[in-house]
């Protein structure tokens, strides 16, 4: 591969690199125009504006909170500007969907996580998600680019191995390979050495330059290492209260006025052979710390002498007088101290005299007791439901009350989600609700709706034409809704389908179809059989 910033293409193929007097002058990769930021009144940044060479290695520095962390969210189209525009390659990002983004940025972030089970190559294969369409199936041009990826960053050799088992170097590149599936021209970085030991650094900022120098792809990242920036960066941009403080070749702008522009901290900076070197332990650089004689005294205000006379207004003795007591063979007397909490005498003597005048004043006879005072109708309420055995006392209430939970929130997903049926659930729920309650149970059996369409459900198992027409409307209508808007899922269409003739095959075919004038038949033979009883009981 050519060592050099022409137009290279992915995946090993290469175009011939035009002379430097033929090139023509490039536009920037990227350019954010008089950008300005703010969380609620704090200011972040104030009309920045700065560009984005084509094939260079840009990395933004600056001290914690200046605006860089937020200046490369809005770059990345993970916040929106409040003032100022962003253009990619002469084209408003305000103006792009995030996938059309994604087709042209890829973006590896500080902060990354994935399942444990996922595997090398199908963290891989996510990158590809913009490319494709929803339910698509992988191409041979995804597979291509796939492969690429992994062997660019050297991570082959993983490809069937959990993420979660790989070290911190390694995910790094995973995240990276993923990044490089998407065959953007554009690659940003945040951060992409923290938390990795100074080998992974170094390999992972290896990486990013031959990714830049053999493949042509202009890197934007963050870095805190000065000295990383300087080495491996084409060009730094230094952040400073929101606004762009240092721009240019990191040898030429990196230098003691400029580290302490940024960073407040006077550094020395030396060339070390080609390369400029930040010395971070420099002696004009640390504060000198005044070493304190060792015969020095602390002062007369922080000495406290120890006193040997009793404290009367605590009520105990000090430690130096206690100890002086029991070497002279004398135990220590305490101070007495009333406690006026449990010292009364006279509440004593009324406790104690309590139990003697409850015996005399206690009836003779069963006669004499005093009227139990009348229940109210909430413990008579619970009384009867005690005594019956009610669903208080019964372990099924907590099944009632499970099972009515599960079967809203399965109603509820339902009416996100046609696939389920809402109408159904939600009719159990209700039913399982009153059943953990036997005040609940009685007045919803009392009510027209159970009447009408639980009734014969529950007792016979069967349910009336008009009853199951009108749950099979409404299921139906939300099931319809739900295959309207899937125009683009076709799998779930056939699976909405399927669930939806599977519930009229179980109410035609499973529940029995009670027949009109059947319910009053038998109602008018109980009523029969009732007189017939009543009348043998009266001869």
């Amino acid at each position: 591969m050519p060592s050099n910033t022409g137009d290279v293409l992915y995946m090993g193929q290469e175009t011939a690199v035009q002379p430097e007097s033929t090139k023509k002058e490039k536009k920037p990769a990227m350019e954010v125009r008089k950008l300005s930021f703010s969380y609620g009144k704090n200011k972040v940044l104030r009309g920045t504006s700065l560009k984005i060479e084509e094939g260079k290695i840009t990395t933004i520095m600056g001290a914690n909170g200046c605006g860089k962390s937020t200046l490369f969210s809005l770059m990345t189209k993970n916040l929106d500007p409040r003032k100022g525009n962003i253009y990619l390659r002469g084209k408003n990002i305000k103006n792009l969907t995030l996938k059309q983004f994604a087709q042209r940025v890829a973006i590896v972030q500080q902060y990354n996580s994935a399942s444990d089970d996922i595997t090398v190559e199908q963290l891989v294969a996510f990158g590809r998600t913009p490319h494709r369409k929803m339910m698509q199936n992988a191409s041979e041009e995804d597979e291509k680019c796939i492969e690429w990826a992994m062997k660019v960053t050297g991570i082959e050799e993983y490809r069937d191995r959990e993420v979660a088992r790989l070290s911190g170097g390694q995910r790094q590149r995973v995240w990276i390979a993923m990044a490089l599936a998407q065959n953007t021209k554009i690659l940003f970085l945040d951060e992409p050495t923290t938390y990795l030991d100074i080998k992974y650094q170094i390999d992972i900022l290896e990486l990013v330059r031959k990714l830049n120098r053999e493949y042509g792809i202009t890197i934007v990242m963050v870095l805190h290492d000065i000295n990383q920036a300087i080495a491996y960066s084409d060009r730094v941009i230094g952040i400073k209260d929101g606004k762009v403080a240092v721009d240019g070749d990191p040898h030429d702008v990196i230098d003691a006025d400029s580290i302490e522009t940024l960073y407040g901290i006077r550094l020395d900076v030396e060339k070390v052979g080609d390369q400029t070197v930040v010395m971070t332990f420099s002696d004009s650089g640390k504060k000198k710390e005044t070493v304190k004689p060792e015969t020095e005294k602390p002062p007369e205000s922080r000495t406290f002498p120890v006193t040997t006379e009793p404290a009367e207004s605590s009520g105990k003795m000090p430690a130096a007088a206690t100890a002086e007591a029991t070497e002279s063979g004398e135990e220590p007397k305490k101070e007495e101290k009333e406690d006026f909490g449990t010292r009364e005498p006279a509440a004593a003597e009324k406790k104690e005299d309590e139990p003697l005048r409850n015996e005399q004043e206690k009836p003779d006879s069963p006669e004499e007791e005093p009227a139990p005072a009348p229940e109210s109708p909430k413990d008579s309420a619970r009384a009867v439901e005690k005594a019956a055995g009610g669903p208080s006392k019964s372990p099924l209430r907590i099944f009632w009350i499970i099972l009515g939970f599960i079967s809203l929130a399965l109603g509820t997903i339902g009416v996100v989600l046609p696939i389920l049926p809402t109408v159904p659930f939600y009719l159990l729920t209700l039913f399982c609700f009153t059943k953990s309650s036997q005040r609940l149970h009685d007045w919803f059996v009392g009510t027209k709706l159970y009447k009408n369409n639980l009734e014969t459900f529950v007792e016979k198992k069967s349910m009336t034409m008009k009853t199951k027409l009108s749950i099979i409307t409404m299921v139906t209508i939300v099931m319809g809704i739900g295959f309207y808007f899937m125009d683009s899922v076709p799998v779930a269409r056939v699976i909405l389908a399927i669930v939806w003739v599977a519930h009229l095959l179980y109410f035609f075919l499973r529940i029995r179809t009670e027949k009109p004038g059947e319910e009053k038949a038998e109602n008018l033979l109980e009523e029969e059989e009732d007189e017939d009883d009543d009348l043998e009981e009266y001869e």
